[in-house]
């Protein structure tokens, strides 16, 4: 995954949801709301708001919103504490990918500041190379696997979010959920749960 596991940026969206909210009379309930949006595209992220909160409006356009409040916030962007030491540790040894729900846009502002697609030699995939299926659906991790030629059920996923969490199991694959986005009761469906990259031992999968 890459939005609060490769880039630090999931204070920077509660920001955005409590702006996008304000802006109809709401008042962004993280602990309603946050875990239901992590790992979704915006104007899904936005079906879900309608939904929650009961305001009507086109998904699309209202994502589109949504990326013009985040665009300006994603200048503050950075890496997750203790990724680049993480990756360097094992980028010799693994097949390595990643897999996101980020929006174009939004991730080459992100790209352009830390590049992220040179680190990851150009395997980083996209909702748009799989038609858009959003997570949960597994599509995703699983064209990410086809991409590096290994078996999904050989792949570990690292996620911060239960939507992930659910499309790596969909896909049949393992997964470590970082405990920085998501309070741990929200993802005990991962197969291990760690608070930092330090404490991942890969040699447990």
């Amino acid at each position: 995954d890459n939005d609060g596991v490769i880039v630090d940026n999931e204070k920077l969206w509660d920001f955005g949801q409590t702006e996008f909210l304000k802006r109809r009379g709401f008042v962004y309930d993280k602990n309603k709301t946050k875990h239901l949006l992590t790992g979704t595209s915006l104007s899904n992220g936005a079906k879900i708001m309608m939904q929650q909160y009961g305001f009507e409006g086109d998904p699309d356009v209202l994502g589109e919103e949504r990326y013009e409040i985040m665009k300006d916030l994603y200048a503050q962007t950075k890496f997750m504490p203790g990724f680049l030491e993480f990756y360097n540790s094992i980028k010799n040894s693994y097949k390595t990918a990643v897999a996101t729900s980020s929006h174009l846009k939004l991730f080459k502002l992100a790209d352009d500041k830390l590049e992220i697609k040179k680190l990851f030699n150009n395997h980083v995939y996209f909702l748009k190379d799989v038609n858009y299926v959003s997570k949960p659906a597994p599509d995703i991790f699983l064209f990410a696997a086809k991409q590096l030629n290994t078996p999904p059920n050989e792949c570990l996923v690292i996620e911060d979010a239960p939507a992930g969490i659910e499309a790596a199991h969909k896909a049949e694959m393992k997964v470590v959920a970082l405990s920085t986005s998501h309070k741990k009761e929200l993802l005990t469906q991962a197969d291990e749960i760690v608070d930092t990259f330090k404490q991942i031992n890969l040699t447990k999968f």
